[in-house]
């Protein structure tokens, strides 16, 4: 595996399994469920940084996401994310849209990427088995492909995240996942990851997040190739109450290792969440 050690590759697979296991494998399991999602300590259900939780949305709640990377390499290249999410025919069903922005390699090239239009079924939510919400995306290649600002081609990605509140205090949240660029025939890229969320009380967590990409890649002989990164990130999040709104705030500091280097960068996030 390219730019990962045997290390990396042995604690990689050995968190994902203690992470599939205790959330795939659970002792009783009872179906979907038709009532909204209730957490035993209510408090901050937003996604992680990285890896996206299995909550859909609350009938009649809207949530406005933002998050900004920044890379700490000598580059400086940066990406903000803008997502709405609006609950469809009750909880069940969910859609939004993501708008990504990014500047490359010091302002380089600058724009629009390619934007998302996102559907998800909350198939499980159960608290004492897991949540399950599968999501389909539709790619637009809004982004200009010439300046590395997209991928040039209609596309579709598939998620499958996955969520199990193990107790009051730790929760952890499996994703499986890929995308598909029409133009090229082949996935581009697919993903699993995990993250473990501790919450001390109801309105603060601390994170730990694990993530391992495999994206195409071209072979300095032209010929098609795959490259690999693995990506952790430590992070926190607090949530901000008012009469009817919930304001989260959170920061991590993403670390991937590819090709042998290591680099890291900035996660910021801002999510507002309110009735409509």
């Amino acid at each position: 595996m390219v730019g990962l050690t045997n290390q990396l590759r042995s604690m990689t697979f050995l968190l994902g399994l203690f992470l599939a296991g205790s959330t795939c494998f659970p002792q009783e399991r009872r179906g979907p469920s038709p009532v909204p999602i209730q957490s035993s300590k209510p408090g901050i259900q937003d996604n992680s940084f990285l890896i996206e939780e299995a909550y859909n949305q609350e009938q009649g709640v809207v949530q406005h996401i933002s998050s900004f990377s920044l890379s700490l390499s000598s580059e400086r290249s940066w990406l903000y994310q803008f997502t709405q999410e609006w609950p469809a025919v009750g909880q069940s069903h969910q859609i939004s849209c993501t708008i990504p922005y990014e500047s490359i390699g010091d302002g380089a090239a600058r724009g629009i990427g390619d934007v998302l239009i996102n559907y998800r079924y909350q198939f499980a939510a159960a608290a004492d088995w897991a949540w399950v919400a599968p999501r389909l995306s539709v790619i637009l290649p809004t982004g200009d492909h010439n300046r590395g600002l997209g991928d040039g081609s209609f596309g579709l990605q598939i998620a499958v995240p996955i969520s199990k509140e193990m107790s009051d205090f730790l929760i952890y949240h499996v994703n499986f996942g890929g995308k598909f660029i029409f133009s090229s025939g082949t996935p581009t890229s697919y993903y699993a990851g995990g993250s473990a969320v501790w919450r001390p009380v109801a309105d603060l967590n601390f994170l730990l997040e694990s993530l391992i990409v495999s994206n195409a890649a071209a072979e300095s002989n032209g010929a098609a190739g795959r490259e690999t990164e693995f990506v952790i990130s430590p992070g926190s999040r607090f949530a901000l109450n008012f009469s009817r709104l919930q304001v989260v705030p959170g920061i991590g500091i993403p670390i991937s290792f590819r090709n042998g280097e290591t680099s890291s960068s900035l996660f910021l996030y801002l999510s507002f969440e309110h009735p409509f």
